[in-house]
């Protein structure tokens, strides 16, 4: 098995261009891979790139190391003509719209705040 995708599976809808081991921390390359994607508004698909820009991603920490997902993200154009949206980004399925950890660090947050005694006093 890969060392890459035995370490970070939920990775698999993206391409790991390269993993970075600094002292304290794990830097994670990455970009999407599909060749379109759908706007958000009226759901047509684009293969039409406007430009790209990169998402910074906490993820979940490998052997005490806290780990930073760089994925590069494109922005594409809308063809709908009648459509309000324009330009839309492409979404990886790694993290919800404008978060700042992937989906699987966010939910171990969620899970720990829900056992913990200020958790429950909420609910």
């Amino acid at each position: 098995m890969e060392l890459v995708g035995a370490l970070f599976p939920h990775l698999q809808g993206v391409v790991v261009d390269r993993v970075v081991l600094a002292q304290s921390s794990v830097q994670v390359e990455a970009r999407c891979v599909a060749s379109a994607a759908s706007c958000p508004s009226c759901r047509r698909t684009s293969l039409r790139v406007h430009s790209r820009y990169r998402r910074r991603l906490a993820d979940l920490a490998i052997a005490g190391r806290r780990v930073l997902i760089r994925l590069m993200v494109r922005r594409f154009f809308c063809t709908d003509a009648g459509c309000d949206r324009k330009i839309f980004a492409e979404q990886s399925g790694l993290a919800s719209r404008y978060a700042r950890r992937t989906q699987l660090a966010g939910g171990v947050l969620e899970t720990v705040h829900w056992r913990s005694p200020a958790g429950r006093a909420r609910g």
